[in-house]
């Protein structure tokens, strides 16, 4: 008895050894599989972000590789955030193995508006991307372009001023694709670039105004405006949740302020918007609200826009020269493509366009792309 006791015990401690052994070939297997791939569960080839300084308006939250299934690298997946015009965009932008062709894009999260910024969802602007080679930068049409980022959901707010300022109306028709923005610029030439300004003080609402502008080939390509509280929330956000509402109807304060900005792209100057004792403007249809601290803040903007020298050297500037053999070449000719002309080379811009009326929820995702290029070739390739 006993000895069958014991013979079972050894047959018993086999089957556990053999066991032992089969799963644990398994687990092998199954890890070298997951390393080859890279395609695997959790483990996905991903990128150590360690080192890469993650500053600025867009930031890198992740970054993988990918692979072949015979386990070459075969590309990257970088995951990246960036400010849109009323929410935080979250893309998902992959390249090709050199980092220099963005192979597609995917919007992952957003809220923006309904039926403005939220087509950058489509198929139709999302597809141009795929195969592109980066960087990327909007067509030169769409530099022109007067569409503004606009929301039919955002809500807005009489502002009446007591300040006792008249702007008196002109009577003569100007061609205004041809004059200076503002009258205090006039001979000087608009710097190309983006230009800020904000209200020193907290208005008796408790809103301070801010203005961003943006000068392209010396002429204004966009014009924003907005008011933050002390908490750092903005009109347009609060005026969308229904919180900052109008008093008797009409356009929304947001509708209202893109009207103005639109207006004053179309028309490339302030002289055209007249006040009166209020602040208010009949300029423009809808507008009901004051519109005096707009009109200073672009004014500010616009001044700093014509105290910055070009960076464009005009004939008169242009006198150096540069020779390339027995042949002389003006300084000119060796200036950097415009940005109207489309060119997939690598290392210069690919042309994109814009969805119409959210150039600034376009330009986060361009933005995106190129930031997501840069931290590939940067600081992933260059290791």
């Amino acid at each position: 008895m006993k000895k069958n006791n014991k013979s079972i015990g050894i047959l018993i401690a086999g089957v556990i050894v053999v066991l032992a052994v089969i799963i644990t070939a398994g687990i092998l297997f199954y890890n070298q599989s997951k390393s080859t791939t890279g395609m695997d569960g959790n483990n996905s080839g991903a990128i150590d972000l360690t080192g890469y300084p993650n500053t600025g308006d867009i930031v890198i939250q992740s970054a993988s590789y990918l692979y072949t299934s015979d386990g070459k690298i075969d590309g990257f997946l970088v995951t990246a955030k960036s400010k849109g015009y009323k929410s935080d965009l979250l893309l998902d932008i992959t390249f090709d193995s050199t980092g220099d062709t963005v192979k597609s894009v995917a919007v992952k999260n957003q809220k923006e508006s309904k039926g403005y910024g939220d087509k950058i969802t489509d198929p139709a602007f999302l597809s141009q991307f795929n195969g592109i080679t980066a960087p990327v930068s909007i067509s030169g049409e769409d530099l022109n372009s007067t569409d503004n980022q606009t929301s039919s959901d955002d809500v807005n707010s009489t502002e009446p001023t007591t300040d006792a300022q008249t702007s008196e109306p002109k009577t003569t028709e100007t061609d205004t694709s041809e004059t200076n923005t503002v009258s205090e610029t006039s001979g000087n030439v608009l710097a190309d670039g983006t230009y800020e300004a904000e209200e020193p003080e907290f208005d008796d609402q408790g809103y301070k105004d801010k203005v961003t502008l943006t000068i392209e080939n010396g002429k204004m390509t966009e014009v924003i405006w907005d008011a933050y509280n002390d908490k750092g929330e903005l009109k347009s956000v609060l005026s969308a949740d229904g919180i900052y509402e109008m008093e008797g109807g009409g356009l929304t304060w947001q509708e209202q302020a893109l009207a103005i900005t639109d207006y004053l792209v179309k028309q490339q100057s302030i002289d055209t918007i007249t006040m009166n004792a209020e602040g208010k403007t009949d300029a423009v249809t809808g507008v009901t609200i004051s519109v005096r601290d707009f009109i200073n803040l672009v004014q500010e903007c616009l001044k700093d826009a014509a105290a910055k020298k070009p960076e464009v050297n005009t004939q008169e500037e242009s006198t150096s020269e540069q020779t390339s053999g027995n042949e002389t070449v003006p300084e000119s000719a060796e200036e950097p493509q415009s940005a109207a002309t489309p060119d997939n080379t690598p290392g210069l811009s690919t042309k994109v366009d814009v969805v119409s009326g959210a150039t600034v929820s376009s330009t986060a995702v361009i933005n995106s792309i190129n930031k997501a290029q840069e931290f590939i070739k940067e600081f992933v390739l260059s290791k």
